[in-house]
């Protein structure tokens, strides 16, 4: 089988109004994380905001990760019925939402242990820290959620849009990986619930398994869609 008919074939060639409209919405939420900083009018307020710069590159990652997973399901797809619609409003709605706690939650974490912002220092309770940890879960599993819930829908309109064999195993491959990066915020979540104050901080470093859900993902799928392409071939 010649390789160009195991790609994916995209869909969304052309910049629609719904990709429009959440571009703005993506750009609003990167201003929103630089919209606090003021110009520094001295030496000390540049060396705090210099010191600072590592906060906002992690936070500015990962909206542009969630940004360009947006991108790809829009490119591949070019879905722009009632539902994704829907949906993808519902995720813009979510994605202004988390960038405020996603934004304080970084500072007061990275800041905390580096020692790189004044506001670190401002030390939480366990019950503020408990609840800023759910509401950061909450924010962020509602993201991967509508994700899995687009690459759901595009699976159920396979016929509709033409998926060949690939193409609907990579869209089932993407569901599996976006409810495992869900999982993580899950057993954040559960975590911050239950545990006590002495182990709260277990609940944040839950995020780092984003890295192990996506390589275990990225290896199953990998060598399995290998396989497909081999017995096709």
């Amino acid at each position: 089988m010649a390789p160009s008919m195991t790609k994916f074939r995209l869909r969304g060639t052309e910049v629609s109004r719904v990709e429009a409209l959440s571009d703005a919405v993506f750009a609003l939420a990167l201003t929103l994380l630089i919209v606090s900083v003021d110009v520094p009018s001295s030496y000390d307020a540049f060396i705090a905001v210099v010191k600072a710069f590592p906060i906002f590159a992690v936070c500015f990652a990962s909206v542009i990760w969630i940004w360009h997973k947006h991108y790809v399901f829009f490119r591949r797809y070019g879905m722009q019925d009632g539902v994704t619609i829907t949906a993808n409003c519902a995720l813009l709605f979510i994605v202004l939402f988390y960038v405020f706690p996603l934004k304080f939650l970084y500072t007061k974490f990275i800041g905390g242990v580096f020692n790189l912002s004044k506001e670190a220092a401002n030390h939480l309770t366990a019950a503020e820290a408990r609840e800023l940890l759910i509401i950061y879960g909450i924010g962020y599993c509602g993201v991967f959620l509508t994700f899995a819930f687009f690459y759901w829908r595009a699976f159920r309109e396979r016929a509709e849009l033409g998926l060949s064999r690939f193409e609907i195993f990579d869209t089932k491959s993407e569901i599996y990986e976006n409810l495992g990066l869900a999982s993580v915020g899950l057993l954040s979540i559960a975590i911050a619930f239950a545990a006590p104050p002495t182990l709260l901080g277990i609940s944040g470093w839950c995020y780092a398994l984003i890295g192990v859900v996506k390589f275990i993902h990225g290896t199953v799928s990998g060598t399995m869609r290998s396989r497909l392409e081999r017995t096709a071939a």
